[in-house]
């Protein structure tokens, strides 16, 4: 993902993120927990700044967010269900979730 950082401006050196691998069903009832939709989906983001898009995680935009054990940014965790095939673009769709972008049409 280091490429992926790069490619937004941002150095990888100075954030951190979870990718937790779940079934199906453990997916479909975090979605129905956190979301309210009660269905299978491909993946989840959870992010832990509120961030705008375009506003880079840097430790002088959000001092208060690094962590002081890693002092890095955290920037959230990321929930994939095991049967998708692409966990790469997964991932990637999902960081730019936690930093500040979301679909078209989404509030």
């Amino acid at each position: 993902m280091k490429e992926f950082f790069q490619r937004q401006g941002i150095d990888p050196e100075t954030v951190n993120y979870t990718v937790n691998i779940v079934t199906p069903e453990e997916i479909r009832e975090l979605n129905k927990l956190h979301r309210g939709k009660d269905k299978v989906t491909d993946v989840l983001s959870f992010p832990m700044l509120d961030i705008t898009a375009g506003v880079l995680p840097t430790k002088e935009n959000f001092p208060m967010d690094v962590n002081p054990e890693t002092g890095k940014i955290e920037l959230g965790d990321i929930v994939i269900n095991i049967k998708e095939k692409n966990h790469e673009a997964l991932i990637e769709h999902s960081l730019l979730h936690l930093l500040g972008f979301h679909h078209e049409g989404d509030e």
